[in-house]
C-alpha cells in the first residue's frame, strides 16, 4: 500500500517517527511525503534528511492541483495543508496507485493500519472523532466543538482506486478553491466538515470505521481506556474487550513538555489510562526532539509561505480569485459575525 503523508518542513521530524513506527508495523509499504511549504528545487537538499528506498517525496508543483492557484495568498498553513491530503490521495490512484492510506505526521503507529483500513472493504474510509458524547465537566473539547468541526477527523483517510471514490475525490476538490476555510461560523472547518459529509453523500463508496483502535487522542480517550500490558499499550472500546493500540495522534502534543497528553485540553481520564498515555508520551517525545535537533543541525527550511491575516480579507482574495458566487463572498454579517469571531478563537489552537 502507498502511505501518504503531508507537511511543512518544520514537521518533517514528526514525519521520520511515524514512517519508522510504520516500517516496523506495517513493513512492506511504500512512502509518499508531500512538503507543502518546498518548491522541487529545494526539496532536492530537503531529501538528503530522510533518505530511503521506499520514500517518494514531492512537492505542490509535481500535482497536477489547479486548485491550488494563489491559494498561499488566502489560505493558512492549517487549511493549505489540509487540502493537500485530498490533492495527493488523488494523485496518488491517478498515478498508479491502487490505493492509499493518508495519516496525519503526528501519529505513531503500534499495530497494523493499513490491514484493519483495507479488511473494511469500503472505496474510502474515515475514522470519527469520538463514538460518545463528551461529559459535562467544563473541559474541552465539548460536544458543541464535535458539532462545529465535524464528526470525522481527518488524521485518517484511506482511498482505494474505484469509479465512487474518484467522484467523491471529485466533489471534495470542488470545494477546496474558496471553501477550505477554518471558518465554523459559516459552516467550515478546512477538511474535517466536508470529509464527515462523505459517507452521507456517497454512501455506497464511504465509510466511518469507528474502530477503538484507531486515532486515538485526546478527542476519543473518555469513550475507551488505555493500560499497558508489559510493553503493549492496550485499548478497550467497550464491556472491557482489551486489544492492542494500532494508532495513536499526538495532537497538540509539547514534546518539550511534561508528558501532557494535548495544550487544547485539561480533561482526566481516569488514573489508568492518564499514566498509559503518558508513559507513552514520554517514550514519543525524545525520539521527536531527537529528530528535530537533526533537522536544525542541517538548517533546512521551506522556501514558501502561507497566509495569515483577518478571515474576511483572506476569504476576499479567494473569492475574487475564483470568482465565487455572490452569496459567498463576505462572511455573514450581524451577531454571526461576532459569533464567528468569537469561534475563531477558540479552535484557533487546533
Amino acid at each position: 500500500m502507498r502511505v501518504q503523508t503531508v507537511a511543512t518542513v518544520g514537521y518533517l521530524p514528526f514525519v521520520s517517527v511515524l514512517l519508522e513506527s510504520l516500517r516496523k508495523t506495517d513493513p512492506g509499504n511504500d512512502y509518499s511525503i508531500l512538503v507543502t511549504d518546498s518548491t522541487a528545487t529545494n526539496l532536492r537538499r530537503i531529501r538528503d534528511y530522510l533518505i530511503d528506498d521506499d520514500v517518494e517525496w514531492l512537492s505542490c508543483e509535481q500535482l497536477d492541483a489547479p486548485e491550488l492557484a494563489g491559494a498561499r495568498d488566502y489560505y493558512s498553513a492549517l487549511e493549505f495543508n489540509s487540502a493537500c491530503k485530498v490533492l495527493a490521495l488523488a494523485h496518488q490512484l491517478d498515478t498508479g496507485n491502487e490505493e492509499c492510506l493518508f495519516l496525519d505526521p503526528d501519529m505513531l503507529a503500534l499495530g497494523s493500519v493499513a490491514h484493519r483500513v483495507r479488511a473494511v472493504g469500503c472505496e474510502v474510509v474515515v475514522t470519527p472523532h469520538t463514538r460518545a458524547p463528551f461529559p459535562v465537566d467544563g473541559a474541552a473539547p465539548t460536544d458543541l466543538e464535535m458539532a462545529v468541526t465535524g464528526s470525522v477527523n481527518g488524521g485518517v483517510v484511506y482511498a482505494r482506486s474505484a469509479a465512487g471514490t474518484s467522484e467523491a475525490l471529485r466533489w471534495l476538490r470542488a470545494q477546496i478553491p474558496y471553501r477550505w476555510f477554518v471558518a465554523p461560523h459559516l459552516g467550515m472547518y478546512a477538511d474535517q466538515r466536508w470529509l464527515s459529509l462523505l459517507p452521507d453523500l456517497f454512501p455506497a463508496t464511504a465509510i466511518v470505521l469507528k474502530d477503538p483502535t484507531l486515532n486515538i487522542a485526546y478527542w476519543n480517550l473518555h469513550e475507551r481506556k488505555l493500560r499497558f500490558d508489559g510493553e503493549r499499550l492496550l485499548v478497550s472500546g467497550s464491556a472491557d474487550q482489551w486489544e492492542p493500540a494500532r494508532l495513536i495522534h499526538f495532537s497538540g502534543v509539547d514534546v518539550d513538555g511534561d508528558g501532557t497528553l494535548t495544550r487544547h485540553s485539561s480533561r482526566s481520564y481516569g488514573p489508568e489510562t492518564d499514566a498509559a498515555m503518558k508513559r507513552q508520551i514520554c517514550e514519543y517525545a525524545p525520539r521527536v526532539k531527537a529528530e528535530r535537533a537533526r533537522l536544525q543541525d542541517l538548517r533546512l527550511c521551506g522556501d514558501l509561505g502561507f497566509a495569515s491575516g483577518p478571515l474576511a480579507v483572506r476569504m476576499t482574495r479567494a473569492h475574487r480569485r475564483w470568482t465565487a458566487p455572490a452569496s459567498e463572498r463576505v462572511p455573514i454579517p450581524g451577531h454571526f459575525e461576532r459569533l464567528g469571531r468569537a469561534l475563531d478563537q477558540v479552535f484557533r489552537r487546533r
